[in-house]
């Protein structure tokens, strides 16, 4: 009976000992090792962003992506045809703090050209009689800008990953470039540019233009997609 006891009392000790190595062990997980990945997401202020770069899931990930995007603006007033193209390039470096839960906190560098382009037809005097003249005018907004993002992400066993994301957008330097196209002749192009519906063309061009390259922008990731290679 003794004997009995005994035993019981040393598989009492024993056991919960083991057992508490057995749970360190697995708490000890590697994290998984980086690997070359392709990225694609869409969103605002960029509605297509493709790149790739280094991936490590529960670890830090950098990205060099790139995107180009033509929207059309429709008319405002009197100026027709309003288009805008947008180009940038982003370099991104992604941080996921936790092993448990999908967080992850993003920043980011990157070059941004919106080129925003209008027509108008503008009616000049010519004796008795009015010549109307198609203009087009173009400005070229280039900015560099920082971009804070938050987010989650998840990935699968066989590669792939998705998630989302938003944060905000800010320009540290801009410069904008006004451009038009007329008829080629100095003369009647200084006439066309004196008139008020000219100056409205470019007005409304260069306030549309402060607006994309002066002022922060909200950040807004519907959605991402990955895979590791």
């Amino acid at each position: 009976m003794k004997s009995f006891f005994c035993i019981f009392i040393c598989i009492f000790m024993v056991a919960p000992s083991s057992f508490g190595k057995s749970k360190k062990k697995k708490s000890k997980r590697k994290r998984p090792k980086a690997k070359w990945g392709a990225v694609m997401s869409a969103g605002i202020p960029h509605p297509i962003d493709v790149g790739g770069g280094v991936i490590r899931p529960k670890g830090n990930s950098q990205f060099l992506t790139f995107g180009t995007y033509l929207l059309n603006l429709g008319s405002r007033g009197r100026i027709k045809n309003m288009k805008a193209n947008l180009n940038h390039l982003e370099f991104k470096y992604r941080m996921e703090p936790a092993r448990e839960h999908p967080i992850y906190w993003e920043v980011a560098l990157g070059y941004q050209e919106i080129k925003i382009a209008g027509s108008q037809s503008i009616d000049l005097q010519n004796g008795d009689s009015k010549v109307s003249v198609p203009t087009s005018a173009n400005i070229n907004i280039m900015t560099l800008y920082s971009a804070i993002h938050l987010g989650m992400i998840y990935y699968q066993k066989n590669g792939f990953h998705s998630g989302f994301g938003f944060g905000y957008q800010v320009p540290f330097h801009s410069d904008a470039d006004v451009n038009s196209s007329i008829t080629g002749d100095d003369l009647i192009d200084e006439s066309i540019r004196a008139t008020a519906a000219y100056q409205d063309l470019e007005s409304e061009l260069e306030k549309l233009g402060r607006k994309a390259g002066k002022f922060g922008l909200p950040y807004i990731q519907l959605f991402e997609v990955g895979y590791r290679f």
